[in-house]
């Protein structure tokens, strides 16, 4: 019973707050654990709020897929990185040739602060170097 009213809690509290920590709703921060279904939840609870909110990602590294962010939200957006990092998959051919890694998309009023985008670049890199086709990745 404990375990199925946990969301519930996590929404609840995210909602009179306006304030919703990624751990809180299982991102794991470290740089290794799929943290895209936690981050997915996060944005749909705050682009649909009522009131401005915050999504917090606390000091650490979070491994997130590809993800789309889309809009457009009931009010504003920020997302406070405090001294964090968000890494993409270690080989980029995960994103196939979609053009993108994290994607915002048909938003207005969201704001950006801290924090370090890992997009892992090397690999693409190295492959381009050595007169490969790869997949190209805008």
């Amino acid at each position: 019973m404990i375990t199925l009213l946990l969301p519930w809690n996590y929404i609840a509290e995210a909602s009179n707050r306006d304030y919703i920590n990624v751990v809180n709703i299982g991102a794991r921060p470290d740089g290794e654990s799929d943290s895209t279904p936690a981050f997915q939840r996060a944005w749909s609870w705050a682009c649909n709020a009522i009131r401005p909110s915050t999504i917090y990602v606390p000091r650490g590294s979070f491994l997130l897929k590809q993800v789309v962010f889309r809009g457009p939200c009931k009010n504003k957006i920020t997302f406070q990185m405090d001294g964090s990092t968000l890494v993409a998959p270690s080989s980029y051919l995960s994103l196939g040739n979609s053009g993108y890694w994290i994607l915002f998309i048909r938003l207005n009023r969201l704001a950006v602060y801290g924090g370090t985008l890992d997009a892992r670049g090397a690999g693409y890199w190295s492959c381009r170097r050595a007169g490969k086709s790869c997949i190209l990745i805008n």
